[in-house]
């Protein structure tokens, strides 16, 4: 199959790859009397290219943006709008992480896979909510003008639904099946 092929052309590569990175070296060939110290000069490599890359791109404050604008105008408010937004959910879903494990991958093994995707879950944990304290709408406008309370806060723990972006790094060992 397509995969498999694909796979077999760059597997040795990346095996070699990753030896180098996590610091296991071959020593088949030295003579007995030869030392065993390994080096490991990839790592720190590819850490120092992915701390670079990551300042670089997202410690400013405008990491991310749609379109250049020339100056803020009620017609660019809603680009601006949505460029925070999106910020605030690729911040929430976890893409800082999950782009420095790609840029990691793609230094060792020359690419890296992102997936971004909408997951929607349970939440249990407990919350306050404001209850009111009155039923009767007379009554509560009545303790508003009189400066008293008209809610009490309470926890609850009931399941919401909620949703949001995830994203998580794809392993390339992933991408390509292992046709064994």
């Amino acid at each position: 199959s397509e995969s498999r092929n694909a796979r077999q052309l760059r597997e040795n590569e990346w095996r070699l790859s990753a030896d180098l990175y996590n610091n296991i070296g071959d020593d088949s060939g030295k003579a007995a009397w030869q030392a065993r110290v390994f080096v490991p000069q990839i790592f720190n490599k590819i850490e120092l290219a992915k701390s670079m890359v990551k300042s670089w791109l997202l410690e400013g404050p405008k990491w991310f943006s749609l379109e250049k604008m020339p100056a803020w105008t009620p017609d660019t408010a809603d680009v601006k709008f949505v460029e925070h937004v999106v910020r605030v959910l690729l911040d929430l879903g976890g893409f800082v992480d999950a782009y420095s494990k790609c840029l990691e991958e793609g230094f060792l093994y020359g690419t890296g896979c992102l997936k971004l995707v909408w997951e929607q879950w349970m939440e249990r944990t407990p919350y306050m909510v404001e209850v009111p304290l009155y039923q009767d709408p007379q009554q509560m406008q009545m303790a508003q003008m009189q400066g008293m309370p008209t809610t009490q806060p309470t926890i609850s723990s009931q399941p919401r639904p909620r949703s949001g972006l995830k994203c998580y790094h794809v392993p390339i060992w992933n991408i390509y099946p292992d046709p064994f």
